[in-house]
């Protein structure tokens, strides 16, 4: 007899829960509908900034060239590197990654001791 009262309470339950899952499902849609349609509150200033031309504005001398070349090739471009290039620039992932794991580790560790007497 309990086995039926409890297997219908959880019923009841579920059915609450349903109920009110379906009744804030509905809320909310009907809300993001509403939303949706009112009209944005920057909606005057969207329309301004489609009427701005670049002609209304006004730029510093230095900018009036759109173009300016600021950096200059040192060396000729190559299209590969030589052996000796690649020496004298390649850092090794792995010794970087170990310099970086290794600080941490020892800040870690003088933390870790620094209140040990």
């Amino acid at each position: 007899m309990t086995m039926s009262r409890e297997i219908r309470l959880f019923t009841i339950a579920t059915v609450a829960v349903a109920i009110v899952a379906v009744l804030i499902t509905v809320t909310v849609s009907l809300t993001a509908r509403r939303s949706a349609s009112a009209p944005h509150p920057d909606a005057s200033l969207a329309a301004t900034i489609e009427r701005l031309s670049f002609s209304d504005l006004e730029f510093p001398k230095e900018y009036v060239t759109v173009w300016k070349e600021r950096w200059y090739a040192s060396r000729p471009q190559q299209k590969a590197w030589t052996w000796e290039e690649v020496q004298r620039f390649w850092k090794d992932p792995r010794q970087s990654a170990l310099a970086t794991v290794s600080a941490q580790n020892d800040a870690r560790i003088r933390a870790l001791f620094q209140g040990v007497p």
